[in-house]
Parts: C-alpha cells; sequence; structure tokens
C-alpha cells in the first residue's frame, strides 16, 4: 500500500512479503510473517491485526508492534493477519495489504480405524480374497492422500505388500491366514510436509486347508461286456480340508484328456458293463465357495479283456 502527503510529496509504502500458507492443524506458520516499509523518513511504527475467516473484521492484537509476527501459539483456526505503519514523519497510517496474508489450517487428519472391507474373510487354500477397500475415506489434512498397505501371517510382523498405492487392496493367491492393514498420509502443506498418517486396524483373510482329494480303489480286470466293480473311496483315505464339505465329479479317459461323466457327482459310481478298458478318477472340491480349486484323486485301471 502507498500513502501520501499532498502537501508535501512525501510517499510512505508497506509491502507483506509473507505469502499465504497451507499449513497443518495445530501448527505454527512455516515462516514468520513480515513486512517491508519505505518511505518519508523511513521511521515508521507497526501494529498487527488478525481475524478469523468468518470473521468480518480484523481485531488488534496486543503488544505485536515490530517488523515481523510469529503467532504464540499453534493454530487451530485458518487466519487472516493484516499490518497498519504509521509514518512518525506525519505521512499517516496505512494497511500494508488490502486483504493481508492469509493461514489456511487444514482440519484434523483422522479417520475410522475399523476401516477395512471385509472385516473378516474366509477363503479356500491357493484362491483370491475378495478386494480389500476402505469404508471411509480419511478426512482433514490436504488431499491427493497417499496409501501404503501391509500384510502379516501372525499380526505382529509386518510386510510393505505391492502394488498398494490406492485406497483398495487387491492380493494375490493366498495359502495361510493372512492379516492386511493400510496407512494413510495426509498430502503436502506448503512446505512440503504431509499433515501426519494414522494407521488401520487389521483384518484377516482366514485361508481353508488344502483339500486332499482322498484316494479311490481300485484296478481291476473284467471280462468283455462283465459288470465292473462300483468305484469308492477308499475308507483309510477320505477327502479331507477346505470346509470339510466336497462336490464330487467322476471322469473319464477319453485318450487324450478327461471327461466329465455326467450325473456322477456322488461319493461311489458305478461304470455298469464295459466292453472296452477304462481308467478313471475323481475330482473333489470344497463346497465353500464357487472359486475354489478343483483337485483329483488317483485314476484307476479297469482291464477290459477282448471278446
Amino acid at each position: 500500500m502507498v500513502s501520501c502527503d499532498d502537501l508535501r510529496g512525501i510517499c510512505s509504502r508497506a509491502e507483506l512479503l509473507t505469502l499465504d500458507q497451507d499449513i497443518c492443524y495445530n501448527t505454527l506458520p512455516d515462516n514468520q510473517l513480515e513486512v517491508l516499509a519505505s518511505g518519508a523518513d523511513n521511521n515508521f511504527t507497526y501494529q498487527w491485526y488478525s481475524k478469523f475467516y468468518s470473521d468480518p473484521n480484523f481485531s488488534q492484537i496486543n503488544g505485536e508492534v515490530t517488523p515481523t509476527y510469529m503467532p504464540a501459539s499453534p493454530l487451530t483456526d485458518s487466519t487472516a493477519y493484516n499490518v497498519q505503519v504509521t509514518s512518525v514523519f506525519g505521512c499517516g497510517t496505512i494497511w500494508a495489504d488490502n486483504i493481508g496474508v492469509y493461514i489456511n489450517v487444514a482440519d484434523t487428519f483422522m479417520g475410522d480405524l475399523n476401516s477395512l472391507n471385509p472385516v473378516l474373510d474366509t477363503i479356500c487354500y491357493f484362491t483370491i480374497p475378495d478386494l480389500i477397500e476402505t469404508i471411509n475415506s480419511p478426512d482433514g489434512g490436504y488431499p491427493n492422500y497417499s496409501y501404503e498397505w501391509f500384510s502379516s501371517n501372525d499380526g505382529v510382523i509386518w510386510d510393505p505388500a505391492t502394488n498398494s498405492i490406492t485406497d483398495s487392496y487387491q492380493a494375490d493367491e493366498l495359502i495361510e491366514d493372512t492379516y492386511f492393514k493400510v496407512t494413510y498420509t495426509s498430502g503436502p502443506n506448503s512446505s512440503g510436509n504431509s499433515c501426519g498418517s494414522y494407521t488401520s486396524d487389521s483384518i484377516l483373510i482366514v485361508v481353508l486347508d488344502e483339500v486332499d482329494p482322498g484316494v479311490i480303489l481300485e484296478d481291476d480286470t473284467i471280462c468283455n461286456g462283465a459288470n465292473a466293480q462300483v468305484l469308492a473311496f477308499d475308507t483309510n483315505n477320505l477327502p479331507s480340508g477346505g470346509n470339510e464339505s466336497f462336490y464330487y465329479q467322476w471322469e473319464v479317459w477319453n485318450g487324450i484328456g478327461w471327461d466329465d461323466t455326467t450325473g456322477a457327482i456322488n461319493t461311489t459310481f458305478d461304470p455298469g458293463p464295459l466292453t472296452s478298458s477304462q481308467s478313471y478318477r475323481l475330482g473333489v472340491t470344497s463346497t465353500h465357495a464357487n472359486n475354489c480349486i478343483e483337485r483329483y484323486t488317483n485314476s484307476i485301471y479297469i482291464h477290459v479283456w477282448e471278446p
């Protein structure tokens, strides 16, 4: 701002040297506020003022009468500052700036620690869990939050997860119980510093034991056209693992690969009369979810003699 004594032609000038700032909640401005005055006899007095953004007018800050000013305590509300400069020579009083310098104070960086979905999930062995997502994004600080995901087998020792820079995380196939959590970090203030970070509570992905499909009995030799034995599990080697509940599908060898046998979805299978040699096996799948992996028993061979 500029003020002149019209009679004497002597001007005074005052300029705020401090730029507007974005700072974190409950912190001080990055730099002290400073005014540069010139003109007249270069002899001035000063008085600093402040106001919250919502206030219409500035209020005097008692005792702050130097060319520089730093708030006495950290700021928790966005505040504007300005300074009046008075020429001792008598050229009048001017504001250093029409609107002052604004210190924008971010809200407290915070969020819901129990913020991950799903909170608990159960999957089959070596399958991909559902997408892990944040239920509520963080609040406060400055935008462009960053995310860092971590995984752990015991909930104690944590390792950074791969490809973990968004507010959701897709894990690869899991073979054991695994915990996940995420650390949220605020974007930077005017000085390039973060306004803090916090870490969510962890969630646990429960991985069921790998399915052991069991063993079926047994190779056989029959006459042409005779009934083959009913195929069944070895009672000492039944299926296990997963959720201990299974779907079954008998398969027959076609010379190149395995074909499902229509309707053969029980623990036993009666091939009936055979006129050619055949190999059979049984596919066993946990009923826990539709993406569980089908696993196979040993194959058995029924040899059929020529007529």
